[in-house]
C-alpha cells in the first residue's frame, strides 16, 4: 500500500462544544442589558415605595403648602384634637411635632390602630379654608414592641 493508505482520524474533542467568540460577546452584552433593566425596574419600584413625608414645620415652609400639591405630612396625633364626624365616616384632628400643629380633615374609614399620641402620616393637599384635606391616613407601627401594662 502506497500513497492511498488510510490515515487514522484525529480524536474527537472531549467536553461540550465551545461557543464562537462573537456569540460569547453577544451573550455578555444581552446579559448586561437584562441586568441593567432589572436593576432600573427595582430602583423605580423601591423609589415609589419609599415613604417620604414632611414634618409639620417643613410642610409649612415648603412651596406645596400654598400650591395645593399632594404631599405626605407626618407627626403625632395631638391630644384633645380628635373629633369624629357626625355625618359619616372620618374625623378631624391635629398632627403635631410637639411645637407646631396642622389641622387635618379625613373623610374615609379610620384605621383601627388610630389613637391619640400615635405616629401618623397623612397624604393629601392643603385646602383654601386652611386645613389639610387628607385622602390617606396611615398609622405608623411602633419600632419596638412594648407590652401593655395592667
Amino acid at each position: 500500500m502506497t500513497g492511498n493508505a488510510l490515515q487514522p482520524m484525529p480524536a474527537a474533542p472531549t467536553g461540550p462544544p465551545r461557543p464562537k467568540p462573537h456569540r460569547r460577546w453577544r451573550l455578555l452584552i444581552v446579559g448586561g442589558i437584562v441586568l441593567l433593566a432589572l436593576g432600573f425596574l427595582g430602583f423605580k419600584a423601591f423609589q415609589g415605595a419609599a415613604m417620604f413625608y414632611y414634618t409639620v414645620p417643613e410642610f409649612r415652609a415648603s412651596p406645596e403648602y400654598t400650591t395645593g400639591e399632594q404631599v405626605r405630612v407626618g407627626g403625632k396625633v395631638a391630644p384633645g384634637s380628635v373629633e369624629r364626624h357626625q355625618s359619616g365616616p372620618g374625623l378631624s384632628f391635629a398632627v403635631t411635632d410637639g411645637s407646631d400643629k396642622l389641622l387635618v380633615h379625613f373623610y374615609d374609614i379610620v384605621p383601627d390602630s388610630f389613637a391619640v399620641d400615635q405616629d401618623v402620616v397623612v397624604e393629601g393637599t392643603m385646602s383654601a379654608e386652611g386645613y389639610f384635606a387628607a385622602q390617606n391616613l396611615m398609622v405608623k407601627c411602633p419600632s419596638k414592641y412594648v407590652p401593655r401594662v395592667g
